[in-house]
């Protein structure tokens, strides 16, 4: 069981190709001022859960559907054209998300207006982007690779399955990573194979499907199996034999584990590196090994998780068939 597990572990290995971030789709703030003889705070008053006062925030963007998060209180009004948001005294920011747009983030402590006040009312003027003109579903891949940057991965994913349609090269390769993991979207090996086949040879898609076709084929386990041996672990990190260095397009789904360690600030998480015992000498492939889990280690710090929270332990893995090898060329991170 532990060997098989160890497999189903190092098969969510992911790949995900070289991303531009572009700043297309982007809201902008273009003013954040006190509206001092606005008096809608006293006149329609919310209070917060302490029974005080709250501030409002009227927040003008001309297109629906914008939510907001931080010490947002009760339900925000759209009305004509401006956003109702109640939030508690003291706020010193507000996070603003639109579907269509990259998350902004309002910072009343970083200009003159400072932490908002109890009963007073603040106005902030928003503008976005229009769609860029860039062809064949770029503008759309663009979109869903700052939303997945921003830790967005459903509004993600519903922009790579626009430029999917779109006919973008690289879209499909990236849902089908998505669905094979279940990030943004439930584990889903049908829609996986499906996307990659999409993108056949096109961007190292192949090896990945392969290494789905394994799983399904060679070890017969399917997506319920799976998501019951997987529970509490996170995406492994896929190494070439006898290589350390992370790629670029490991370095992205290593954003997405410190985003889940960063959530439970409580726990210790094992940074545990494998390296099959088949090739060179021992004294290489423990320097490998430990590589590996500095890499790792040193690329999770950058990405803001605190240093307490991670462990590393290294093992070198015996008695492996060479068909396997390449599944044990890997790095786990598990919860402790």
């Amino acid at each position: 069981m532990k060997r098989l597990r160890l497999i189903l572990l190092i098969l969510t290995a992911v790949v995900v190709p070289h991303l531009t971030f572009a700043q297309s789709n982007k809201l902008n703030i273009e003013g954040i001022r006190a509206l001092q003889s606005d008096l809608s705070a006293s006149v329609y008053s919310r209070n917060d859960i302490a029974g005080k006062a709250c501030a409002l925030v009227k927040v003008a963007f001309t297109q629906p559907g914008a939510e907001f998060e931080g010490n947002v209180i009760g339900t925000t009004e759209y009305k004509a054209g401006e956003y109702w948001v109640y939030i508690t005294a003291g706020s010193k920011y507000l996070k603003m998300k639109h579907a269509d747009y990259t998350p902004l983030m309002i910072r009343f402590d970083e200009t003159t207006v400072g932490p908002v006040k109890s009963k007073n009312v603040y106005g902030v003027k928003v503008a976005g982007s229009a769609l860029s003109s860039v062809s064949g579903g770029e503008a759309e891949f663009r979109i869903a690779h700052q939303n997945y940057d921003n830790n967005e991965y459903e509004i993600a994913v519903t922009w790579l399955e626009k430029a999917a349609k779109k006919g973008h090269p690289i879209a499909p390769n990236d849902l089908a990573i998505l669905y094979q993991h279940g990030i943004g979207v439930p584990v889903n090996w049908t829609a996986a194979q499906e996307y990659y086949r999409q993108c056949g040879n096109d961007f190292g898609a192949s090896s990945y499907y392969r290494i789905l076709n394994i799983y399904i084929n060679q070890y017969h386990f399917d997506e319920h199996e799976y998501l019951k041996m997987m529970t509490g672990s996170l995406p492994t990190i896929f190494f070439e034999l006898d290589e350390s260095e992370i790629r670029r397009d490991d370095k992205l789904i290593l954003k997405y584990v410190a985003n889940k360690i960063r959530s439970n600030p409580n726990s210790v998480y094992l940074i545990h590196a494998y390296q099959p015992n088949i090739t060179g000498t021992e004294a290489i492939n423990q320097r490998i090994l430990q590589q590996r889990a500095k890499n790792v280690y040193n690329y999770l710090v950058s990405c803001g998780v605190p240093p307490a929270q991670l462990s590393i332990q290294s093992q070198m893995a015996g008695g492996i068939d060479v068909n396997e090898a390449a599944l044990y060329s890997a790095v786990m991170i598990e919860r402790m």
